[in-house]
């Protein structure tokens, strides 16, 4: 008989023909005779390694003690995501730097890294192949965590199953089984979206560069407040730095002579323009050292970089990104809390949920709404808050300034690499002790 099945997630099936023989059987007679996981159309990763190796060296598939026997006393955690999303932020932070620093400390807990590729149909699930050589490509999982990505009917040797849905706003409760845990950024994004299933608040940390965000004091010297008085002759430097080509920085109504504002709107490349705002003379020993800082990816690299360029500026203004919808009550203030990090004063625009309940619980000094986009009667508070043009005549005041240089460097402890990496791996299940 002709039967043709089809899935948004199974790879484009031609018609098979079955005579007697059912779908499960040909699948049953392709596993015992290729000793392969046959598995249909979610992503995978490559396999180097068939069960029957794997099964010397670790107990049957239905071993009920699959989840617990693990190497060395550790808490094996496998965090992954499509290839394609490798390189991108969130999973940067949520796995990679999250492995830099519990390598260090928390010696207790591997990680381990492995990208997911789509696979044909007949492929092997991760940790019946993996794609490493040597022991980890049997390793057995205390938990696993998909960036992003939701894990389709996974293997038991993946142990508990979380998904860090991030910034992915199209995710519904039912791409979601029942069976996986959710990390979120706010409670608001879990309550809404996921209601009655269990979840984490788990926060972006701030971005920094390497050698800083492992130490819980900045290990760079805090710019100086200039206690110069403002003029036209000596105009405060502010700038919006960011990459939104939807909405416009904010306006002062009347331009000033005592203040130069930039807003630069670029792709998060700096490597691609740092030149125009840090060397826009083309000076070939500047670029040298710039190229030098981009180049050591150990210790300094993009991030680093960011910093240079904020520490040419006085001021920085953080306007809201309107156009995204659901950010504005889903997602996060790593933006306002990076830059706060760097020592400069920050001037950070009030909307919405997610800054609202920032400003509840810090109460910011330098914070300002726009008054001309927002509605007084969804906020009693509108009144207590600068306009814009009211905010930049406060951060004239070097005093203003000072006060929210240190008020910054204190929120952005809440959110260092220290304090979010714990929140995250006792999330993920780790219940053991940290060395730092």
């Amino acid at each position: 008989r002709m039967v043709v099945k089809w899935s948004r997630n199974w790879l484009l099936l031609t018609p098979v023909v079955y005579a007697t023989v059912s779908v499960l059987g040909i699948t049953a007679y392709l596993h015992s005779k290729l000793d392969v996981d046959v598995t249909f159309g979610a992503p995978h990763l490559f396999a180097t390694k068939t069960q029957n190796e794997c099964k010397k060296k670790y107990p049957p598939l239905n071993d009920t003690s699959l989840t617990t026997t693990t190497t060395a006393n550790k808490y094996h955690i496998l965090c992954t995501t499509y290839h394609t999303r490798w390189k991108w932020g969130s999973y940067q932070i949520r796995c990679r730097d999250l492995k830099s620093w519990a390598d260090r400390c928390a010696p207790n807990v591997e990680l381990h890294l492995h990208p997911l590729t789509k696979g044909g149909r007949m492929t092997e699930r991760v940790g019946l192949g993996g794609i490493v050589d040597g022991e980890e490509s049997c390793q057995i999982y205390n938990a696993s965590v998909g960036v992003k990505w939701v894990f389709d009917d996974p293997h038991p040797r993946f142990g508990k199953l979380f998904v860090d849905v991030v910034d992915d706003y199209d995710c519904k409760k039912r791409h979601v089984p029942s069976n996986i845990e959710l990390i979120t950024q706010n409670a608001y994004h879990a309550t809404d979206v996921f209601p009655y299933r269990k979840y984490h608040v788990v926060e972006h940390w701030y971005n920094s560069y390497p050698d800083d965000m492992m130490s819980e004091e900045p290990v760079f010297e805090i710019p100086r407040i200039s206690q110069q008085q403002v003029t036209s002759n000596a105009p405060l430097k502010m700038a919006t730095v960011w990459t939104n080509d939807h909405w416009p920085c904010p306006n002062m109504t009347e331009p000033r002579m005592d203040v130069d504002y930039t807003c630069i709107d670029e792709n998060y490349l700096i490597g691609d323009w740092h030149w125009k705002y840090l060397n826009p003379t083309n000076d070939t020993e500047i670029e040298e050292r710039f190229m030098t800082i981009l180049n050591n990816t150990e210790h300094l690299g993009h991030g680093r970089l960011y910093y240079e360029l904020f520490w040419t500026f006085d001021i920085l203004v953080i306007p809201v990104k309107r156009q995204n919808i659901p950010k504005l009550r889903y997602g996060n203030v790593q933006r306002a809390v990076s830059q706060m990090r760097s020592g400069v004063p920050v001037l950070l625009e009030v909307y919405e949920e997610v800054v609202e309940e920032f400003m509840d619980k810090y109460n910011y000094t330098c914070a300002f709404v726009d008054r001309e986009h927002w509605d007084e009667n969804n906020d009693p508070n509108k009144g207590n808050y600068w306009s814009f043009d009211e905010a930049v005549e406060a951060m004239t005041n070097p005093t203003i300034r000072q006060q929210c240089q240190q008020e910054g460097l204190r929120i952005a402890k809440d959110y260092s690499p220290s304090q979010i990496a714990r929140k995250q791996l006792r999330a993920l299940g780790y219940n053991g002790d940290f060395a730092c």
